[in-house]
């Protein structure tokens, strides 16, 4: 009788048992057949090496792990080098290839794939509120024009940049640096072939190496005396504002004011410039900052650039952007993803707090952000006071690599800068007529 009762015992289990295991194996048939679980999309967002790629990877993680469920998204990034970058996002759009929905471009990349049709447009998302739960004029106005070719929107921004000036507060004061002929004179002052009692071996930098970031610093010149690169579908960089502008920055190699080795002069020898005392001051990227600051401490500050005189200041301002690739099966998805970085107060407010500067108020002025990046207000208010930014046009890029060649004409002494800006001019008028821009 027991062992009877036992055997059944053990039956009943096993019975039991089985029951349980078929069950649930129907059980998760059912879930992965039920149409009301989808399966997540994956969004591919390809990114360039650097500390800004450091920031989207651990976004993305966050992404993943507390949004990826409601969105029906999974986000993964596929980081490059920055030196192949640029070739592949070129190659796979123009290309139509699908191995990536989400690029990012430097705004005055834009026009040229908006173009050529392999870039989305994304105001029908804008204006869908079932994909767009933001307010798309959180964005600072400049940089919402910056991501727009012939009126329609293709980028979301992602990080903004600009340009100050910055100083030694231990040797100049913001007044004698504010506009450009006392800068010029005061860069002398601090330059010891005219003071042999100077602190500094030379006053001031300029970006002199033929790399884009030349003109971009010459555009401030150019802006604070009223001149335009391109208007009205016309080149007038050689109008007599441009000029003024042209005749200006080459003060600065003319008296000798800046390193001899000017030529070779971009982003690090800049850097080291300023950080090291050898100028006591200099135009240099916001993205300096920290390492000035980490160098100097309370010896360095930062201001707008000089002003013509009785003038304002201009501030230089690009944006880094974030595209859908036009042969992406995911666009809706990727929608999403870049406002929620960018717009959603988890994501945007994440990204700003690993040192993201995302052209939104909520951001550059958050109060939680101050002490860990106290120059993004004064960004802020520069940029909303005094910014410029460049033309978004498809024949915006050979123009300006040309005004690169015929700068470092001027700078070297080979062409004077009447003779520069109206052979850079001459030039821009068949780009822009290649390109049928010209008078548009």
């Amino acid at each position: 009788m027991n062992m009877m009762t036992q055997r059944s015992k053990r039956n009943l289990i096993i019975s039991v048992v089985v029951v349980l295991i078929v069950g649930i194996a129907i059980g998760a048939t059912l879930i992965v057949l039920n149409p009301s679980a989808p399966a997540k999309e994956k969004v591919v967002m390809i990114v360039m090496s650097g500390p800004e790629a450091e920031y989207i990877k651990k976004a993305a993680e966050v992404f993943n792990a507390e949004a990826a469920q409601e969105l029906n998204v999974q986000l993964e990034i596929v980081e490059l080098g920055r030196d192949q970058y640029f070739d592949k996002v070129k190659t796979a759009l123009l290309g139509r290839s699908k191995e990536f929905d989400i690029a990012w471009l430097i705004n005055l990349d834009i026009a040229q794939y908006a173009k050529a049709g392999v870039i989305e447009p994304l105001d029908g998302y804008i204006s869908d509120r079932n994909s767009m739960k933001y307010d798309i004029n959180e964005f600072l106005p400049i940089a919402l024009e910056g991501v727009k070719y012939k009126g329609k929107t293709y980028a979301i921004p992602l990080w903004i940049s600009t340009m100050f000036l910055y100083y030694r507060t231990d040797l100049v004061s913001p007044n004698e640096i504010d506009e450009w002929d006392k800068f010029i004179e005061t860069a002398k002052r601090f330059t010891k072939s005219y003071n042999p009692n100077s602190s500094t071996d030379y006053g001031t930098t300029i970006f002199g190496a033929p790399f884009v970031t030349m003109p971009m610093e010459w555009y401030i010149y150019l802006w604070s005396y009223g001149g335009e690169i391109i208007k009205d579908g016309l080149p007038v960089f050689n109008n007599p504002a441009g000029l003024k502008a042209a005749n200006t920055y080459y003060q600065l190699v003319k008296h000798g004011i800046v390193p001899p080795d000017w030529n070779t002069y971009e982003y690090p020898k800049v850097l080291e410039a300023i950080k090291n005392g050898k100028v006591a001051f200099g135009i240099q990227w916001d993205a300096a900052y920290f390492e000035i600051k980490s160098a100097l401490g309370d010896k360095v500050e930062i201001m707008p650039p000089p002003a013509a005189p009785g003038g304002k200041p201009a501030a230089y301002t690009h944006t880094w952007t974030m595209v859908i690739n036009g042969a992406s099966d995911k666009k809706a998805a990727a929608f999403k993803v870049m406002t929620w970085l960018t717009l959603d107060d988890k994501g945007a407010q994440l990204l700003g707090s690993f040192g993201l500067p995302i052209p939104t108020r909520k951001v550059l002025t958050n109060p939680t952000f101050k002490e860990k990046a106290p120059h993004w207000e004064k960004m802020y208010n520069q940029i909303l006071n005094y910014g410029h930014s460049l033309p978004v046009a498809a024949s915006f890029s050979p123009i300006q690599d040309r005004l690169i060649f015929y700068l470092s004409k001027m700078l070297s002494g080979e062409l004077t800068p009447q003779d520069a800006l109206n052979k850079a001019a001459e030039e821009a008028v068949n780009i822009m007529k290649e390109a049928g821009e010209y008078g548009a």
